[in-house]
């Protein structure tokens, strides 16, 4: 009987990946129905993170490096810096991630989901040599990840939410507003024209003398008046879903520049009232497109089961907030990924290995000749027709956007 077992676990091969098949495991104990075993790898950026995934989206083990200490000094991301610590530290964080796992070595692995783009060219090298390593070395079957998809779909791993529903993808190097339709299947309703949200917030914070990032704006703005200063919203002529935040970046550096011209102790309040401001406007942008996305889909007949926010300015609580007004008003669910996932992170590259083999999507097994894909563009764009349907959001602005906006941070 054992014999046979064992035949038929090897005739199974375990390493077929067809999608919901599952594989018999053999050893000198037992057998046991299982699934595919997954790691993910994230290196797009500045964080290093690795995540071990059963075939039912279990995290069996996962390991996160961030390095932005490293580039508070430098006030950015230096790419071929951040390159070099991904270089550094992937080897160390994956052999965590695996020991977490309660997995003795890369050999328990079955596919190995590498985020591929879109990303800083340096950091993206540093992951696929890394991965190309263990493909030749290990033999291990491989799955390109869109970085940005893994966000979109990184939801889905904690409640189960249906196709179609609206992402609105808002880091530190993108901002976008997708409909997806299945795992890569996406329509790209709103597009980034120039400076990223979490770019612009991070700018406003160094203009501003804050240690933190982004983070810190949102905190000094809560005891601040949001209408002590008139920043002008971004597009706001334009009936499009997409973004801008450069001007509004630069205004807010002009009003701190002129704030410290006039003043020869600059007034804390007054800088309050400036990153209190500031995140009006931002968060704003972002609401007047997001709402144009939900009536566009209600427009072609494509009505969301949801909204999903991602990305690292979705930890931001006032946007959180202002989207959660917005969901009321259109009777939908939103649903925010946990703040520590909403960031890059192995786990979400993992989940969308795990979701690309379900659809049947077969990993490679010699990854040799792979590039990596620095723009990697998502879906099809849809926003020139978005832009075309010059939907009015009139009565929308005057219930939401304009009215009393008190700050609740337990949001």
């Amino acid at each position: 009987m054992w014999n046979q077992l064992f035949q038929y676990a090897r005739s199974l091969a375990c390493h077929s990946y067809l999608p919901y098949k599952a594989s018999l495991k053999f050893t000198r104990r037992y057998t046991q129905v299982c699934r595919p075993l997954i790691l993910g790898i994230e290196s797009t950026f500045d964080d290093t993170g690795v995540c071990v995934i059963d075939g039912d989206g279990h995290v069996l083990g996962e390991d996160l490096y961030s390095q932005r200490h490293h580039h508070v000094k430098t006030g950015g991301t230096v790419p071929l810096v951040a390159g070099a610590l991904h270089e550094k530290h992937l080897p160390i964080v994956a052999q965590t991630a695996l020991e977490k796992a309660n997995l003795n070595d890369i050999q328990d692995i079955d596919v190995v989901a590498l985020a591929l783009g879109p990303g800083l060219g340096p950091c993206l090298r540093a992951g696929l040599n890394y991965t190309q390593h263990l493909n030749s070395t290990y033999n291990k079957p491989v799955i390109p990840v869109h970085h940005m998809e893994a966000h979109a779909l990184m939801p889905r791993m904690i409640s189960k939410i249906p196709f179609p529903y609206l992402v609105l993808l808002a880091s530190g190097g993108h901002c976008m507003l997708l409909l997806a339709e299945n795992v890569q299947r996406f329509r790209r309703l709103g597009n980034l024209l120039d400076d990223s949200p979490g770019d612009a917030f991070e700018k406003v914070a160094r203009k501003m003398g804050l240690q933190g990032g982004g983070a810190e704006v949102e905190k000094l703005a809560l005891d601040g008046d949001e209408k002590q200063f008139r920043l002008c919203e971004p597009l706001s002529r334009s009936r499009c879903c997409n973004f801008s935040f450069s001007g509004l970046r630069s205004m807010t550096e002009r009003l701190i520049d002129h704030i410290r011209d006039e003043q020869v102790r600059v007034d804390p309040s007054n800088l309050a009232d400036v990153a209190a401001s500031f995140q009006y406007a931002a968060i704003q942008h972002l609401l007047v497109k997001t709402h144009r996305a939900l009536l566009y889909c209600q427009h072609v007949d494509a009505a969301p089961s949801a909204l999903v926010v991602s990305g690292g300015v979705a930890c931001n609580s006032y946007l959180r907030k202002k989207m959660l007004l917005l969901c009321e008003w259109h009777q939908l669910p939103a649903h925010f990924p946990p703040p520590e996932y909403c960031t890059d992170n192995g786990r979400m590259i993992a989940w969308a290995g795990l979701e690309y083999l379900n659809t049947g999507v077969q990993p490679e097994a010699n990854i040799s000749s792979w590039r990596f894909k620095t723009p990697w563009p998502l879906g099809i764009d849809e926003s020139a027709r978005v832009k075309g349907a010059q939907l009015s959001i009139r009565r929308f602005s005057r219930e939401i956007l304009h009215s009393s906006s008190a700050y609740h941070p337990a949001i």
